[in-house]
Formats: structure tokens, sequence, C-alpha cells
């Protein structure tokens, strides 16, 4: 199953711009996921050119990441109004180095903000 294999694709790549309009088109929410390998001036440009696209949060909350990483994220997300997602990085209970199980604690007031914006509220 690996690159290569007899079943591999490829994986494809469209435009930010495009990959935003389309999932506008079927009513989907978007984050900014693990925004810490582009780097904060990246994934700031990325929010401030795309927020009005539907670009509408940052992950801010993410297992791997220290208090100081999250809060610089937090404030982040805070600058642009954006809504703030969190997820623990769970691939399976035998993937060395990851967490345990899958799960991640995210504070009020962003928890409620968070499914409001899901429409779960």
């Amino acid at each position: 199953l690996g690159d290569g294999g007899p079943v591999a694709l490829p994986i494809g790549r469209m435009p930010v711009e495009q990959a935003l309009e389309l999932a506008a088109s079927v009513g989907a929410r978007v984050s900014l996921a693990h925004p810490h390998t582009l780097g904060a001036p990246i994934a700031a440009d990325l929010m401030r050119r795309n927020r009005e696209r539907g670009l509408g949060a940052i992950e801010a909350g993410y297992g791997p990441y220290g208090a100081r990483e999250r809060s610089e994220w937090f404030e982040m997300a805070a600058s642009f109004g954006a809504v703030v997602t969190a997820g623990s990085d769970f691939h399976g209970a035998n993937q060395a180095g990851g967490p345990a199980a899958p799960g991640i604690e995210l504070e009020e007031p962003h928890a409620s903000r968070l499914c409001e914006w899901l429409g779960l509220a």
C-alpha cells in the first residue's frame, strides 16, 4: 500500500482559492490545520488573503503543541476573528510517540464558538 505499490494513487493538489470555493459550494467549514508546518508569517498571510473566501478557523489546539505555541496560534485566530479548532493528532494506538487516545480539551469560550460555527449549537 506504500508509495509505488500496486494500489498507490498520486496525490493531486489544487490552489487554496479553488479548494475554498469547492468547500463553500457544499457548505463545508474550513480550518487551517497544522499551521506550524507553514510558520506564522505564511499562516497569517493565508488567513489574510482567504478569510473572506471561507477560511474561517485555525487549528490552535493541537496535541503536540506546548502552551506557548498554542497561545501564539490562539492569538493569531483572535487577530483574524477566526474560530479555534483542535485535534489530538491521534493516528492509532500503535503510533510511536503519538497520543495514547483520541481527543483534546478545548476550553470555553472556544468550544462553544466552534460548535456554533459547525452548526451544532
